[in-house]
């Protein structure tokens, strides 16, 4: 199920592309980059995801935002 919940808010990400808002954010990128520096990458995010979730936790509930984040490799890396 855990993959069907990300598909959908995906396929949310997407609709939203369609309808140009001056505050929303989409960002894409394709990168090469080292093996090590993967993994400092993906701590990176791992990071500031639990920044947000230090920030959502007290905050008042005034309005519904969606992120989603994703790193992964595109080939048969080695790891």
């Amino acid at each position: 199920m855990i993959a069907k919940h990300h598909s959908n808010w995906r396929i949310k990400a997407i609709q939203s592309l369609d309808e140009t808002h001056q505050n929303d954010l989409h960002y894409s990128s394709v990168i090469t980059c080292s093996f090590d520096d993967s993994v400092k990458i993906k701590m990176a995010l791992i990071q500031a995801i639990d920044e947000i979730r230090k920030i959502v936790r007290p905050s008042e509930d005034e309005g519904a935002y969606a992120y989603s984040l994703d790193f992964f490799g595109l080939k048969n890396n080695e790891e």
